[in-house]
């Protein structure tokens, strides 16, 4: 294969005094070729010492020289342990073991599989699409953290807080559960889930055109089996993302939230680390 010509060809300036790979498996230019051609080749004459492996946005080194004119660029870590090791066999991948892949000392480097080193990045927490860390998630590990707080407190139903939050009830259900964002604490235990108590849950007030108050309801359910509107769509309404829902305008009774971010603002302050609470105003 091209890219094991190319690590030879590399790992051979190894030998001529052009590169040196050191013990922390890091790799330096010392030498080049100058001059005439003489048999074919030119003579190797030392150069200023300086670091040639070269650190890319995905956290892994590459070393690249050019030979002839032909550019050769090899990933660093497979040049180092071949230098120190020998040749990779066919199907073989090198694994970092501390999963930091610019870290090339010999010790940290093993040789595997692919299934073998894909298992070890998920067993040592390297690769993970739990949480936050999903591609699809639309939720962050914080934000989990206070929906089970506000649910733990019987303040809000799922499906309250899937419409406050613009998820499924199936993503409420299941992040409650533990069953999704298990590293974002986990599943609530049986000693402080409670049950929603409907007349505990999110008070509102329906508002007519002239700004007057029509009628409060305990609950964003009871307030959509009056009003015909879609409960999600009350949420929108109190949050300030809708004018109007069922012919009505909605805010919490009694202005008892503050929204930022869509948390009240007693339950964001509550998270704060000591120190860093923010002015509410």
């Amino acid at each position: 294969m091209i890219h094991k010509q190319h690590e030879r060809i590399l790992v051979g300036l190894v030998r001529t005094s052009e590169i040196e790979i050191d013990q922390y498996g890091n790799i330096w230019r010392i030498g080049g070729r100058y001059g005439a051609f003489q048999n074919g080749t030119r003579a190797v004459i030392p150069v200023k010492r300086r670091r040639m492996d070269r650190l890319l946005p995905n956290g892994y080194r590459i070393t690249a020289s050019r030979i002839k004119g032909i550019q050769y660029v090899v990933p660093s870590h497979r040049l180092v342990w071949q230098y120190f090791n020998g040749d990779i066999p066919q199907g073989m991948v090198i694994n970092h073991l501390n999963g930091h892949p610019a870290d090339n000392r010999p010790l940290n480097l093993e040789i595997t599989t692919y299934g073998g080193n894909l298992s070890h990045a998920f067993r040592n927490g390297f690769k993970s699409q739990d949480g936050e860390k999903n591609p699809a998630s639309k939720l962050t590990n914080r934000t989990v953290e206070v929906i089970r707080f506000l649910y733990s407190r019987g303040k809000y139903n799922q499906d309250e807080l899937a419409a406050i939050y613009e998820v499924s009830r199936t993503a409420i259900t299941n992040l409650i559960r533990g069953e999704s964002y298990s590293v974002a604490g986990g599943k609530l235990s049986l000693s402080n889930r409670k049950k929603p108590n409907p007349r505990n849950a999110t008070s509102v007030v329906a508002i007519d055109s002239g700004g007057n108050a029509v009628k409060d309801f305990d609950s964003m359910h009871a307030a959509a089996k009056w009003s015909g509107a879609m409960y999600n769509n009350i949420s929108k309404c109190c949050l300030g993302e809708r004018n109007k829902a069922g012919g009505y305008g909605w805010r919490y009774r009694g202005d008892q939230f503050r929204i930022k971010n869509r948390l009240p603002v007693t339950i964001f302050k509550a998270l704060q680390p000591p120190g860093e609470q923010e002015s509410w105003c």
